[in-house]
């Protein structure tokens, strides 16, 4: 519904949501901001989603002027929020490295690397109003539903040097994505990727590194950097990253997202190694899990914790 008021161009002076405990969804967020209004009221009964959506909401330029907490079922854990939103300036990103040549940001998700139609505003807006980024270019891109560690050189000229190093042998990529299932301990997965109408080899290798929920965490490196590399082989494999509507399995999405709150593909670009272009300098550029990931785990984490106190007591 609010997705099609936005799309038709209506406007409205103030916005009341109230969702359900898996909070407001990334593209309903995304809707309310084109409906332009001067105030937002969210009502909330989940902090960790509120956090989740509020720190979108933040990027999308509307502000957190004031937030009340209600005690609504005394003696229990849970709490309710009202919290009013005006518009504002988005926050720079934070940046991870930088020097003369290049900048290295934190990109958070749902946001597009570079401007999309189906988005209000991309991380290259927000890159180039950092000092000296004026004219930041992508070195390489995660998907909107995709967070973690991107490169952006400062000058259109020094793009192909780092390209280049960022594709060397030497490079590597290293992702956490929560996948379908318990995978193998380790693993190498060696399948061609569809890129449009090519075929194009690639291979990415994996490593379980915990079982969560009768689900895995897992550490991927893509040996290449193909389209929806990772998501495509660990789909071929019966174990999808959560969260992934293009490949992944649909009624475990439904279950993670009613469950635990997880709105977008499990997927966090967590680190990047490559050597500089021009020092020859090793650089190891790492993002911490995003926020929202980490209250997911910690969610599916938690009956676990309960079952263990509950047999020690």
């Amino acid at each position: 519904m609010i997705g099609a008021l936005a799309a038709a161009g209506e406007r409205f002076d103030a916005v009341l949501v109230n969702p359900p405990r898996r909070g407001v969804s990334a593209e309903a967020r995304e809707a309310i901001v084109r409906l332009a209004p001067r105030a937002v009221v969210y009502i909330s009964c989940d902090p960790d989603t509120l956090a989740r959506d509020l720190a979108h909401l933040e990027v999308l330029g509307f502000a957190t002027e004031q937030l009340v907490p209600f005690d609504m079922i005394p003696l229990t854990e849970e709490v309710e929020c009202a919290v009013l939103l005006t518009p504002a300036s988005p926050p720079p990103p934070r940046v991870l490295f930088e020097n003369d040549a290049i900048v290295a940001v934190d990109k958070p998700a749902p946001e597009p690397t570079i401007p999309h139609p189906e988005h209000p505003g991309s991380l290259l807006d927000r890159v180039r109003r950092l000092p000296g980024c004026e004219g930041a270019v992508p070195i390489h891109r995660l998907d909107s539903g995709t967070s973690g560690v991107v490169l952006f050189a400062k000058r259109p000229a020094h793009v192909a040097g780092w390209a280049k190093a960022l594709g060397d042998d030497g490079a590597e990529k290293s992702y956490l994505a929560l996948v379908r299932g318990i995978v193998r301990a380790k693993g190498s997965i060696s399948r061609e990727i569809r890129e449009g109408k090519r075929r194009s080899p690639a291979r990415s290798r994996y490593q379980r590194v915990e079982v969560i929920a009768g689900h895995s965490l897992v550490r991927v490196r893509p040996d290449q950097g193909r389209t929806h590399q990772i998501r495509q082989h660990l789909a071929s494999i019966d174990h999808a990253v959560l969260g992934d509507v293009r490949y992944g399995h649909a009624p475990s999405n439904r279950h993670v997202g009613e469950r635990y709150g997880l709105d977008r593909t499990f997927l966090h670009c967590a680190r990047i190694e490559l050597d500089d272009p021009v020092s020859g300098a090793r650089l190891v550029l790492e993002s911490p899990l995003a926020p929202d990931l980490a209250a997911v785990l910690d969610r599916m984490r938690a009956p676990a914790r309960r079952t263990g106190e509950d047999s020690a007591s």
